[in-house]
């Protein structure tokens, strides 16, 4: 019970620090903006003018705060395993795998990026107002390049290394495996903001833990996270059907892709897991029965 409770404390203390560090980096972002706002008259300020004035700013900022909280979060992280004289690479399962098992991670992240946006497009207008405002914020609010180098790049990594790498690698060590997975998904789903955000975020954050479990590499998550977030904020634009029927036969493709890509993936988990001695605790990844020993170089 002791190490359950270490757990959930890594766990929480992870999420806690991520969000204290994304609002001091937000708080020095916020500093122009206030400056800005001294002269004024204080009394004639309208509060709820100020806040939506400085609530666009932030999100103009986004990406900017996004990229650099997450830099200086993994260089954080680097630097607690390094005192505790642990390599944070292979701690997290940061290995290779073969190109040829990617292709149907691919394939699913694509499938399940289009499922999600098409379900989505299928909600109430009014359900979706304020996800669409944020959203657009967030991708549109910048340039183009700067904007896929926050959301398609450096979130996917960091959020890859510490939600799946530490937290759920965390949980998976003190708890039954299907908890661990629950939980470290909905501790990610929750630090998404936006109520449809940790919707799905936490959805795909189960898909995402399960990716990690049958390729035994946090390589294959980091690659998932990326195209999952460039077809998903940028592609399916595409899929704005006018009416109903095209955008259900594209669901059913979408779904039958997904389908197929989880197919392939359960079989390659047999033939190209990672060594061995790279994987955690000794263990196959994604397998329950253990894997045939790797014998070991000629001398």
């Amino acid at each position: 019970m002791k190490r359950f409770w270490a757990a959930i404390g890594i766990g929480v203390a992870c999420a806690a620090g991520y969000m204290l560090l994304q609002g001091i980096v937000s708080i020095v972002f916020m500093i122009p903006y206030i400056a800005s706002t001294l002269g004024a008259d204080v009394l004639a300020l309208d509060v709820v003018q100020i806040t939506a004035e400085a609530t666009a700013y932030l999100y103009e900022k986004f990406a900017y705060i996004s990229i650099i909280t997450n830099v200086l979060t993994f260089f954080i992280l680097w630097g607690v395993y390094a005192l505790m004289r642990r390599n944070i690479f292979q701690e997290i399962r940061l290995v290779p795998v073969k190109a040829r098992s990617l292709l149907p991670n691919i394939g699913l992240a694509a499938g399940l990026g289009v499922v999600i946006c098409l379900v989505l497009s299928l909600l109430p207008e009014e359900a979706m107002a304020s996800y669409i405002e944020q959203s657009n914020s967030v991708i549109y609010g910048v340039s183009l390049p700067l904007a896929m180098l926050s959301t398609v790049l450096f979130a996917p990594i960091l959020e890859e290394i510490l939600f799946r790498g530490v937290v759920y690698g965390t949980f998976k060590r003190a708890m039954p495996r299907g908890f661990a997975l629950l939980l470290s998904s909905l501790i990610f789903g929750a630090l998404h903001g936006q109520l449809i955000w940790i919707l799905y975020a936490a959805v795909v954050g189960c898909v995402m833990a399960l990716v990690y479990d049958a390729y035994g590499s946090l390589l294959a998550n980091i690659v998932f996270h990326i195209v999952f977030n460039l077809v998903g904020g940028y592609f399916t634009v595409l899929l704005d059907f006018p009416t109903l029927p095209p955008r259900f036969i594209a669901l059913a493709l979408a779904l039958a892709l997904c389908a197929w890509c989880v197919y392939k993936i359960k079989r390659l988990r047999r033939d190209d897991l990672p060594p061995l001695d790279i994987a955690s605790e000794g263990e196959p990844a994604g397998n329950d029965e253990p894997a045939a020993p790797i014998p070991e170089p000629a001398e």
